[in-house]
């Protein structure tokens, strides 16, 4: 073993002695090698194999390859202007390694490349960390990085100097990024409809995550002037103003990772998953449901679907709710519903800080939202994802709630990956064959049972709905296929970027079965109901067989969202809600002495219900919803007791009204 040891140090020296006299007397070309070098590998841990990462780059754009090389040479070119020259070429390779990694490990959990906007989704969202990683997966990343800095530091301590040649490298890293710019704006140029058309594969991951940090929002159009927007006004003013004959409750339940898998050939079960949905395709309108994203992506197609805007128009893997939306509101289907007296209500069986739901819907016209941290008696599957059963008591306290018309919008996520690819054992399984792969079998086995639950769900609701006697719009759809191991050619339709929808009503609204975009759902249910109120409405009205449709789309989210709002003559209608969190207020009704502590009495406590003394939290322990035990002994008279839902990361998201202990 020592003698095996001894062989491997003696390589490593042998490599750094190489390493060190290349570095020294041909740095450029040292520096050159690393970039192509890098840069290969960077589209090989994208494709996840060395001969897609190959297919990537003889498929792809020449330009790009040469921009992501040039990416690479620019950065590597700046240790020419350092005394320790080896250390920074490893800091940039370490730095593009972590990166290139971690979108290696997110490809393989979700299909979805890492961009800039989930730095932030990290921070807002460890559940779905913890739901992806195991611990043990976690420690081992940690160490991972751990060393990585190690590494970095015996470098710096270890590594030789070199007395640089400024005014050499100052000309070198200087044409460097000269050869950068000028690559990228005849790439970027040349290349029509490039925001469309962004990805890894096309353009390489080194671009395509510089573009999802830096690009962000809608750029302005070449003809936006008060001069344009006014006469498209003008012709959107024509729409008389219609006042809906009838005001059914309208419920839209976005579902996690809901498509129908009998689209997958030769892949057989046991028994159908889906035998509810099915039937309801069968009976209402329906078809397949075009969404921005494949695997991941949720918040998006969501967007989508409240607002009637393309995400596309938006930056390279941008999160409206995350970016814009943070300030700002947008015209929504609940908003226009709001006009027409209705009261709305969001539901998420999951995190209200996740995608920043919590603060998002106020600014999508919402009037309260109720999640995961206000809601009791629900149910976790194997990967500790609420099941979907608990949105029906909550969809029916909102329609309760008010003696008028509402509108309810609900997002699931039983259907959540990862999925195991080990055997999951269940009463009455339905069984998949047709897959000779053991973990990809496994983990569609334990989907499909999932999918069976959420399925029983949506039967339950819809015979929920139908009971009330009510009526009522039900529109269901998946927001984007599951984070499976999926081609395009094992769909009978080769779409990976489609799920399916249906429309159902207690009542005839006149619509036919057909393909559609998300972000048509809410305009075609508006229409066929007679609302034809809001811009982004009307846009759709006026222009959805026209090929001027995404200009004129794009015009008006722009001139809404970051643009003068010359449209909004009159004033920009849409304010920021007073949204309420929970839709079960939380109260405290006493307090009772015992033990070294109090008991706190109250209504609608979950176990994210946490005791605060005069603005001081104190620890607590959950009984049940009607009953909390304060750890703390030294109350006094006059002291103010409040419960506050807290979320994970220490978010409060509602707070109950003060009780004042009388001793």
């Amino acid at each position: 073993m020592k003698k095996i040891f001894g062989n491997i140090i003696t390589f490593f020296k042998w490599i750094g002695g190489k390493i060190e006299k290349a570095v020294a007397e041909k740095p450029f070309i040292s520096c050159l090698a690393m970039a192509l070098f890098m840069n290969v590998l960077m589209y090989i841990l994208h494709a996840r194999s060395v001969i897609g990462g190959f297919a990537d780059i003889f498929s792809g754009l020449f330009g790009f390859f040469l921009l992501n090389t040039l990416i690479y040479l620019a950065l590597y070119s700046l240790s020419l202007l350092f005394s320790r020259r080896i250390f920074m070429l490893f800091f940039v390779t370490l730095w593009a390694l972590i990166l290139g990694i971690t979108n290696c490990v997110l490809m393989c959990m979700r299909h979805v490349p890492f961009a800039g906007i989930d730095f932030y989704i990290f921070f807002t969202g460890p559940s779905i960390v913890l739901a992806y990683m195991s611990v043990l997966e976690m420690i081992v990343t940690s160490a991972a990085i751990l060393a990585g800095v190690a590494v970095l530091v015996v470098l710096f301590i270890k590594c030789p100097k070199h007395k640089p040649n400024y005014k050499r490298g100052a000309i070198t890293v200087l044409c460097c990024f000269l050869s950068l710019f000028c690559v990228g704006l005849i790439s970027i140029g040349s290349d029509k409809n490039h925001k469309d058309n962004v990805s890894p594969e096309r353009c390489g991951y080194t671009y395509y995550f510089l573009r999802s940090v830096f690009d962000r929002g809608i750029p302005e159009p070449a003809d936006y002037s008060e001069d344009t927007v006014m006469e498209l006004i003008g012709k959107l003013a024509e729409q008389e103003a219609a006042e809906p004959s009838r005001k059914p409750d309208i419920i839209i339940i976005q579902l996690e990772s809901v498509f129908d898998v009998n689209r997958i050939t030769d892949v057989s079960y046991s028994k159908n998953p889906l035998p509810n949905l099915t039937a309801l395709k069968e009976k209402y309108p329906s078809g397949l449901f075009s969404v921005p994203s494949f695997g991941a992506g949720t918040a998006n197609t969501e967007f989508e679907v409240l607002s009637g805007i393309k995400q596309s128009f938006f930056g390279i893997g941008e999160y409206p709710y995350l970016t814009v939306l943070d300030n700002g509101c947008c015209e929504t289907i609940a908003y226009n519903l709001k006009e027409l007296g209705y009261s709305t209500h969001a539901l998420h069986n999951h995190t209200a800080i996740f995608y920043d739901r919590y603060r998002a819907y106020a600014h999508l016209g919402f009037d309260d939202f109720t999640a995961k941290e206000h809601m009791l008696d629900y149910e976790e599957n194997e990967r500790g994802w609420v099941k979907d059963k608990i949105l029906i008591p909550y969809i029916t306290k909102a329609l309760d709630k008010t003696p008028g018309s509402d509108f309810v919008f609900a997002v699931s996520v039983q259907g959540h990956g990862s999925y195991p690819s080990k055997v999951v054992e269940k009463e009455d399984k339905i069984s998949v064959s047709g897959i000779d792969n053991e973990g990809r079998k496994n983990s569609l086995e334990y989907y499909v049972n999932q999918l069976y639950e959420i399925d029983a769900f949506i039967g339950e609701l819809y015979d929920t709905l139908m009971a009330r006697g009510d009526d009522f719009v039900l529109a269901l759809y998946g927001d984007h296929l599951p984070a499976i191991e999926l081609k395009a050619e094992e769909l009978e339709d080769e779409d990976k970027y489609s799920t399916e929808y249906v429309i159902i009503s207690n009542f005839d609204m006149g619509l036919e079965d057909r393909d559609i975009e998300a972000y048509e759902l809410s305009p075609i249910i508006l229409e066929a109901l007679g609302i034809n109120n809001g811009l982004v409405n009307k846009v759709h009205a006026e222009y959805r067989d026209s090929k001027k449709f995404d200009d004129v789309l794009e015009m008006v989210a722009y001139d809404m969202l970051y643009g003068d709002r010359i449209a909004y003559k009159d004033g920009y209608p849409y304010d920021v809600m007073d949204m309420t969190i929970g839709i079960d207020p939380i109260t405290v009704s006493g307090l009772e002495k015992r033990g070294g502590g109090f008991v706190v009495n109250g209504e609608n406590f979950t176990e994210y219900s946490h005791v605060f003394v005069n603005g001081e939290q104190k620890e607590t322990k959950y009984i049940d919803k009607n009953t909390l035990y304060l750890e703390y002994r030294d109350l006094e008279k006059g002291d103010k007791i409040t419960v506050i839902q807290i979320s994970g990361v220490y978010q409060e998201l509602s707070e109950s009204k003060a009780f004042v202990y009388k001793g």
